[in-house]
C-alpha cells in the first residue's frame, strides 16, 4: 500500500473572515504573529509540509474554522524511498520536440520514440 507513504501539505488560499478574526483565531491555535503574517503574505504557497493525510485534514479543518481558506495537496516529486529528497526537474531548455513524431523528451542525439536524428 504505497498510498500510506504519501506526504501532504497545506496551501493557504486566502481568508473568508476578517484579517483580525483570522489572526485572533490562529493565535488561539498556537501560531505566532510572525507565522500568521507569513501565511497571509504568501497565498498559494505550501506552508505546512510532510503531513499524513489525516494530519493535513485536521490542520485544514482548524485553519478553515479560524477563517482561512486552505487546500490539502499531495507533495510531489518525493523519491520513492521516502527519504524526503526531492527529484530535480530539468529546466524547460533541456527538452526538445522531435520534428518527425512530435515526442517531447530531454535533448539527445536521436528521438527516443522513433529514432529520428536530432542533431542540428
Amino acid at each position: 500500500m504505497r498510498e500510506l507513504n504519501k506526504n501532504y501539505c497545506l496551501v493557504f488560499l486566502g481568508l473568508h473572515e476578517t484579517p483580525e478574526n483570522f489572526t485572533r483565531n490562529m493565535t488561539n491555535l498556537g501560531f505566532s504573529s510572525s507565522d500568521i503574517e507569513n501565511i497571509m503574505a504568501s497565498p498559494s504557497v505550501p506552508f505546512k509540509k510532510g503531513l499524513t493525510l489525516r494530519e493535513a485534514r485536521e490542520w485544514a479543518d482548524s485553519m478553515q474554522s479560524a477563517g482561512g481558506r486552505v487546500n490539502v495537496r499531495e507533495e510531489e516529486n518525493v523519491s520513492p524511498e521516502g527519504d524526503g529528497k526531492r527529484e530535480r526537474i530539468p529546466p524547460l531548455e533541456s527538452f526538445t520536440l522531435c520534428p518527425e513524431c512530435g515526442y517531447k523528451q530531454l535533448k539527445a542525439e536521436a528521438c527516443m520514440r522513433c529514432g529520428f536524428s536530432l542533431r542540428s
